[in-house]
């Protein structure tokens, strides 16, 4: 965070003006690119993960296709 905010002692400069367009970037590439589908997938991923994660057995819950 240092980066974009500066340094605490003020001697390095912040750069603000990237992180404004790293986050518009971002926001254009979900909105034109980002699929419900997407979210979808990635959310039953994520869970079946976290799922596999906290059992006690994991090799017997891994995902396969």
């Amino acid at each position: 965070m240092a980066f974009f905010n500066g340094s605490p002692d003020g001697t390095a400069p912040g750069r603000d003006d990237l992180a404004k367009e790293i986050a518009a970037n971002g926001l254009k590439f979900t909105q034109e690119r980002w699929r419900m589908e997407d979210m979808q997938s990635y959310m039953y991923l994520l869970i079946l993960e976290y799922w596999r994660v906290w059992s006690d057995d994991r090799e017997a819950n891994a995902y396969t296709m």
